[in-house]
């Protein structure tokens, strides 16, 4: 059914008062002079997180050029033939030449507190050549110039708030005309827009300004918006993320057309808008996570294209006849994912949980299809496992778990025990016994490194179960994993610490406070696993304060998942609650996997705390 003409696409500025809006001041303002949408509309650049690049992709959906090795958060075309690149997970923005491939310009990673970047969204070039940085976990936006200094921002750094001057995780930003700031304020489910002193001279969504509050799909309400643009018309295109639509609001608030993916005729929609266009004859195209649309006024898909097709080779052919040059494999920052001898083989393809109560390893896929599970029903007694605390997929496809009841670890292949360590229901402290483990990992060098638990140590034996390292005098260990240059990284449950500690045993980082618990700087409650980035940070499970935190080697929180309301993961409109986290991986593309193990529940979360994939395993 066509769209009745007061919803559909404006063609011309809206009639209203004169005091709808400000008159344009006399002062030439700089503005936002770049999109994501090439000249004509010919070419799209998107972001592709599975495959960590950035890519352009023509109207014939041949994919012309790439930017790889980045956690991405957004890209737009230059004026001057450059491509600026927003790398979320290393926490910079790029100027990148799209015929070298290589970076000419750098904004992020400075040792300067107020110009260090934290999961930015998205940037905008803007005409006197500074950048407009959306600067997500940071709550904030900012304009710097090409010398890297902040000529103007707004909202408070590393304070997320909704009263004046201050933000809440926003995803987009424009300058216009009039020198105004239009944000999209995600955390907060509002446009709003701000003048050169900062003030809101007009807002869409949460009219009652409480933080992280006013989330709705009713009149003036928002969800989880990303991304806005001005519109001739005067009016603003919006991709209201979190309730899958965009919405085209004019300057009296009135919704004068929207998108919704149910209502897409002729192709397959875009669920999860992100970024929005308005091209000519009304047409509007439309990114999300996983590819775009084109449509037009009565929502015909006229042009769409979806992510996963074509290898390497197949791209290769099409940048050579397109005669642009592709990125390096090397090109771009190396995003802070898990080191490849911390990640479990089996992700993220499938998450191994360990039920301690039922005391069983479950293996579920993408698709939560159960694809393994060991209970030691098959093989008699030798193979029973009880209250199980920690399980890894090993390189060999077998899989090493904490028999946590048996005092013991174990390395299992299909339904049977193959190697052990410790003495099965033989509590002790000999070189040859353990009590209670509660973790193990196999290191690079292929020894075990084993968290002893009630002997208060980490031993490290080898295949031939002989003890070959050992650190003493720890308070209760729960997890501990080698470290690339030979350290380890130890987990103590009881301690409240999290600490690396050299070949001599002696610590030379520490996160915590020992015996101390507590949720404010520099402490834990009871933390139960953390693994080394690839950054340098340090991800760690708090379990008892129920959350997971990023930490940075000075002993910042630079990211965080849980432990306040605000700081749940989302699904959607609705946050999960979370109940103490016990395992947690970075992936290669920059999202987090966390078990909860008080609901045996397991979720995949974005940087801005989206629940990508989640599965609860039945009680």
């Amino acid at each position: 059914m066509p769209i009745p003409p007061s919803v559909r696409p404006t063609q011309q500025p809206a009639k209203g008062p004169e005091s709808t809006r400000p008159k344009p001041a006399v002062k030439d303002y700089p503005t936002t002079s770049d999109s994501w949408v090439g000249p004509g509309g010919q070419r799209l650049l998107l972001v592709d997180a599975i495959r960590r690049q950035v890519f352009e992709v023509n109207r014939e959906k041949r994919e012309v050029w790439a930017y790889r090795n980045v956690v991405p958060g957004g890209a737009t075309y230059l004026a001057n033939g450059n491509i600026l690149v927003v790398d979320m997970g290393g926490n910079k923005v790029l100027e990148v030449d799209p015929k070298t491939g290589q970076p000419v310009w750098t904004f992020g990673g400075d040792a300067d507190r107020a110009r260090q970047l934290r999961a930015p969204r998205a940037a905008t070039r803007l005409s006197n050549g500074n950048t407009l940085v959306v600067d997500t976990g940071n709550h904030r936006v900012v304009e710097v110039t090409a010398a890297g200094e902040i000529a103007w921002s707004y909202g408070e750094l590393g304070r997320a708030g909704c009263a004046h001057g201050s933000l809440f995780k926003p995803q987009g930003a424009f300058r216009e005309r009039r020198g105004n700031t239009v944000i999209a304020d995600t955390g907060n489910h509002r446009i709003i827009e701000v003048n050169e002193g900062g003030e809101i001279v007009w807002q869409y969504g949460n009219h009652s300004n409480r933080l992280g509050g006013g989330q709705g799909s009713g009149a003036n309400q928002l969800s989880e918006p990303a991304a806005a643009i001005r519109l001739e018309s005067g009016g603003l295109l919006v991709a209201d993320t979190g309730n899958q639509r965009v919405l085209e609001v004019d300057p009296m608030k009135n919704i004068q057309w929207h998108y919704r993916p149910g209502a897409a005729k002729g192709g397959t929609a875009v669920r999860d808008p992100l970024v929005v266009y308005r091209g000519a004859e009304g047409k509007t195209l439309i990114a999300g996570r996983t590819g775009a649309i084109e449509v037009d006024a009565d929502i015909k898909i006229l042009w769409e294209y979806h992510f996963g097709a074509g290898t390497r080779e197949a791209m290769a052919g099409a940048w050579e006849s397109a005669g642009v040059a592709p990125a390096p494999r090397d090109a771009g920052v190396a995003a802070p994912v898990s080191g490849a001898q911390d990640l479990p083989v089996n992700l993220p393809a499938t998450f191994l949980i360990v039920d301690r109560v039922r005391s069983k390893l479950i293996e579920v896929d993408r698709k939560m299809n159960v694809a393994w599970q060991f209970t030691g029903l098959v093989g008699g007694e030798r193979n029973r496992i009880e209250h199980p605390h920690y399980g890894a997929r090993l390189a060999n496809g077998n899989t090493l778990v904490a028999d946590t009841g048996h005092h013991r670890v174990v390395e299992v292949r299909d339904n049977a025990i193959v190697w052990q360590f410790g003495k099965r229901g033989e509590e002790g402290s000999t070189l040859k016994h353990l009590s209670q483990p509660r973790g193990a990992e196999r290191t690079p060098g292929g020894t075990i490194l084993i968290a002893d638990f009630g002997n208060r140590r980490i031993v490290e034996v080898n295949s031939a179960q002989e003890s070959v390292w050992r650190k003493e005098n720890l308070v209760a260990p729960v997890y501990a994993a080698k470290l690339p240059r030979g350290n380890a990284l130890i987990v103590d449950w009881g301690a409240h610490v999290v600490m690396e500690v050299d070949e001599r045993g002696m610590p030379v980082w520490q996160y915590g406070q020992m015996g101390n618990n507590g949720k404010g700087p520099n402490q834990l409650f009871h933390p139960e696993h953390a693994c080394r980035l690839e950054s340098g940070n340090t991800l760690i499970c708090d379990t008892q304060n129920h959350r997971v935190i990023e930490v940075t080697p000075d002993k910042q929180i630079f990211w965080q998942y849980g432990g306040e309301p605000h700081l749940l993961g989302r699904k959607g409109r609705f946050g999960m609650q979370m109940l103490t986290p016990v395992v947690a991986w970075r992936l290669p593309t920059g999202r987090t996997m966390v078990h909860h193990a008080g609901a045996n529940h397991v979720v995949e979360i974005d940087q801005e705390l989206n629940i990508t994939w989640h599965f609860t395993l039945a009680q």
